[in-house]
């Protein structure tokens, strides 16, 4: 490169990003989709899903626009965090969230984190019709 020359590393930065990005869920979920929509401009966006907006078959199905939108604009889909399905149980059996809410608040380490690059793989396992 000579002295005049300027260097364009047209690269973008990647960053991370964990969040429920639907209006479905509420405000938040609505900031979030707005905000991804933003830092897929200047960022290469990866994107874990926390174990929320699974629990809630009914709530992802219709989320599926959004994150169908997500990925066409280049948000990488890189994995989501779950609850093991007994909580998931009690919640519908006892008609409360409260056991879906207070153990990942009492013990983090409940929730497991499953990393996957197929945005198709985890739409056909949690958005499937019975």
């Amino acid at each position: 490169m000579s002295s005049g020359e300027i260097s364009m590393n047209t690269e973008k930065p990647s960053i991370l990003v964990v969040s429920s990005p639907s209006p479905v869920t509420g405000g938040g979920g609505l900031r979030a989709l707005r905000s991804l929509r933003e830092y897929v401009k200047l960022f290469t966006v990866s994107l874990i899903f926390p174990w929320g907006l699974w629990g809630n078959k009914e709530v992802l199905r219709k989320s599926t626009a959004y994150l169908r939108e997500l990925r066409s604009i280049g948000v990488r889909f890189s994995g989501f965090s779950d609850l093991p399905s007994v909580l998931y149980r009690l919640r519908e059996v006892l008609g409360s969230r409260i056991f879906e809410q207070l153990p990942p608040l009492i013990m983090p380490d409940i929730a497991r984190v499953q990393v996957t690059t197929s945005y198709y793989w985890m739409l056909q396992r949690y958005c499937s019709t019975p």
